[in-house]
């Protein structure tokens, strides 16, 4: 982690409370299968039961979009989705993000939309996942 900024934390060891909330924008692609694994199963143990993860990746199914060279692993819907699962998180919710002008979406959805389909592209640049986790069982 950068160590020039100020940060609340600069490991996860010096993590010593859960919150309500925790966002993962655009780190998972920055890993390993196995390195993205651990980090979900790292923010479910910081997340409070019932409490909220977040997760965005590029979408890998969105032409044009160059990976980054400090990308090591393209991620669809799907693969979050798996990841996530086998971590014992509950999916939410799943979005597709466009983040380019009005214009651009408005000529992507009602001029290009079936050729989209049809060669099985997206044109929406980033995937997010919204997960839960699970409550703990209460006692009556």
């Amino acid at each position: 982690m950068d160590q020039t900024n100020y940060h609340n934390y600069y490991s996860w060891e010096q993590i010593d409370r859960e919150f309500d909330l925790v966002l993962c924008i655009e780190i998972l692609e920055h890993l390993s299968a196995e390195k993205a694994f651990e980090l979900v199963k790292l923010s479910s143990s910081i997340c409070k039961p019932g409490g909220y993860i977040l997760f965005t990746v590029p979408n890998v199914y969105t032409p044009g979009i160059q990976l980054e060279f400090t990308h090591q692993t393209a991620y669809g819907i799907n693969d979050i989705g798996g990841l996530c699962l086998l971590s014992g998180l509950n999916i939410i919710s799943g979005a597709r993000i466009f983040t380019k002008s009005a214009r651009h979406q408005i000529v992507h959805k009602y001029f290009f939309y079936w050729l989209h389909r049809l060669l099985r592209i997206d044109f929406c640049q980033s995937i997010a996942l919204l997960l839960r986790k699970p409550e703990l069982n209460k006692k009556l």
